[in-house]
């Protein structure tokens, strides 16, 4: 009996870390699916299969034209909508992941990423790394380094100021008001940082210590913060109001009021790597499904889609495919996802 009062209360605790909308429901079971694939809502094609090897992230201008940034610090584009790649940069130290990709226009653009720590007697970690690029991906040039940590993520508000999350020494967020020729701090936080990101009114930060933090004035101060029931957070994204974020990778929470409060939502998918919020309606889970079993299990590519905020989802498993650990959609219905080394077309319907 007291393990039952013990487990109840634990489940009750649980639920109410996060206030839930009524209308949130429970979600479907993955279906399984084959390339290319087409649903009513949904279509998903093979771009490419030579894709780099350890993409972290991939942001692409148009249907033609991207980029991809890998664990090993170089910098990928392609023009021929992912069929080809080429190489725009590689680091002075190859332990230098690159973590993030943003554009703020066609022509500029910026990757982030280093390592705050090393191995071995007398190691000097690589420290972090802001890169830009003025030309669109084709050449690129250091803005900002650090020497003991590691740039996370980057956003840039509504006036144009860049934002970067940092962890190691110094830790915090940096922000720049000439487009990177600088940096200040202006937020620490006594844990770890995984994603920034901006809406037109609100910017919002979040990662270690169980909390995700929240800026009603571009970025200035950062006052308003709510507690997570688990201690990481490893995506956020929004549109306007509504924003999703992913809890540890196996849960999704999802807000219609500016963060104000959030609902879990229960995807299909069973690992969760990337989530895009495509409009106030639509949405995407990225990851992975079942796995293969055994010693050493392979996890199936996986994808939830939602057209209502949330409340339900539809969810697709494609076992010819490794785990999606990224996406980037350049239009509400246009986007690119990565499964190991292939390059899905994605049309939101």
């Amino acid at each position: 009996m007291k393990k039952i009062l013990l487990l109840t209360v634990g489940l009750l605790a649980a639920l109410s870390s996060c206030k839930e909308d009524a209308d949130v429901q429970q979600s479907a079971e993955l279906v399984k699916g084959t390339l290319p694939f087409e649903s009513s809502k949904l279509k998903i094609s093979v771009a490419s299969t030579s894709l780099p090897v350890s993409i972290l992230d991939i942001y692409f201008l148009n249907e033609t034209t991207g980029l991809a940034t890998t664990y090993d610090g170089k910098i990928y584009r392609t023009t021929d909508q992912g069929a080809s790649w080429s190489a725009q940069y590689s680091p002075a130290l190859p332990d230098q992941p690159l973590y993030q990709l943003l554009f703020t226009d066609l022509k500029t653009g910026y990757a982030v990423g280093g390592k705050s720590s090393c191995g071995g007697t007398g190691c000097v970690p690589p420290g972090g790394v802001v890169l830009k690029t003025d030309d669109g991906g084709t050449t690129w040039r250091r803005v900002y380094l650090g020497t003991q940590n590691e740039v996370v993520s980057i956003a840039v508000n509504a006036a144009g100021h860049l934002f970067i999350a940092a962890n190691g020494t110094p830790a915090g967020l940096f922000r720049s008001t000439d487009a990177g020729a600088s940096w200040q701090l202006v937020e620490t936080a006594g844990n770890s940082f995984s994603k920034v990101v901006f809406t037109p009114t609100t910017g919002y930060y979040t990662g270690g210590g169980a909390q995700l933090v929240r800026s009603t004035d571009a970025g200035a101060t950062w006052p308003s913060k709510t507690l997570l029931s688990y201690n990481y957070a490893n995506d956020l994204a929004f549109t306007n109001e509504r924003g999703y974020y992913v809890l540890g990778y196996s849960r999704a929470y999802t807000t219609s009021n500016n963060g104000a409060t959030w609902a879990e939502v229960n995807s299909p998918v069973t690992s969760i790597s990337k989530v895009n919020s495509l409009t106030t309606s639509s949405a995407l889970l990225w990851g992975g499904g079942h796995s293969t079993g055994g010693d050493f299990p392979i996890q199936y590519a996986a994808v939830g889609q939602t057209t209502d905020g949330g409340n339900t989802w539809t969810g697709t498993e494609f076992q010819e495919l490794t785990r999606v650990s990224t996406a980037y959609f350049y239009t509400p219905q246009q986007g690119y996802a990565v499964a190991g080394k292939t390059l899905l077309k994605v049309t939101v319907k």
